[in-house]
């Protein structure tokens, strides 16, 4: 089943983190909208969930995660 598959390489994500910290040398890659001032994860999604899910869990608390950040201005076209 894909959805277990998924769950199984998300748990083997955050055991990783736990065990290893998160590595400064794979950023998450976002994009920022000024016109609605939204960060927006492109590359990374996966490692942001597990995360989410340590610091939910009351594990080592990750506050600040390395990114690039990325600026879409109005009127220019995502692709």
């Amino acid at each position: 089943n894909y959805l277990q598959k998924d769950e199984h390489k998300l748990n083997d994500l955050i055991e990783s983190i736990q065990r290893n910290g998160f590595s400064n040398s794979d950023p998450l890659i976002v994009v920022f909208q000024e016109e609605i001032n939204k960060y927006y994860v492109i590359e990374g999604n996966r490692r942001l969930a597990s995360v989410k899910s340590i610091n939910e869990r009351g594990g080592q608390q990750i506050d600040q995660l390395p990114c690039c950040k990325f600026i879409h201005k109005k009127g220019l076209q995502m692709l």
